[in-house]
């Protein structure tokens, strides 16, 4: 149960709302965090870039911010004192068309929109694809 609340972790630091309006098709970045045994993150690095300057910044400021994690239970870490796991982080822009793009319909021709957005329009509804999955992991 120890890599999904990672994972989850992972994510709330990185919700890519830069990415949202940037980016304009799939992209990775593959990091390495460097754990210790109290969930502190002793380093990071970025391994592999997406080829994109924005989703890369978004990830390494997710990564600053991110400074406690959970800590990594004794059956993890084996006797060892550093957790160092690898992930991969996607973006994918979605396929529908962004908020605030122009429709052209039979019926309508005007700005796209939901329903929700008629009520509180600071919801993004915007279709954005992100996941975070672990690579590989191992203690030292």
């Amino acid at each position: 149960a120890y890599f999904p609340e990672l994972r989850k972790a992972l994510m709330a630091a990185w919700p890519a709302t830069h990415a949202r309006g940037w980016t304009d098709r799939r992209r990775a970045a593959r990091i390495r965090l460097v754990i210790d045994a109290e969930g502190l993150l002793r380093d990071f690095e970025i391994l592999d870039t997406s080829g994109d300057p924005v989703v890369d910044h978004e990830v390494e400021q997710a990564i600053h911010l991110t400074t406690q994690l959970p800590c990594p239970p004794s059956r993890v870490l084996h006797g060892k004192v550093e957790l160092v796991t690898e992930w991969k982080m996607t973006v994918h822009p979605g396929l529908a068309p962004k908020l605030g793009t122009p429709v052209l319909g039979p019926l309508a021709v005007g700005i796209a929109f939901d329903v929700v957005t008629l009520f509180d329009p600071r919801i993004d509804l915007t279709p954005l694809e992100r996941n975070v999955t672990l690579s590989s992991y191992w203690a030292r």
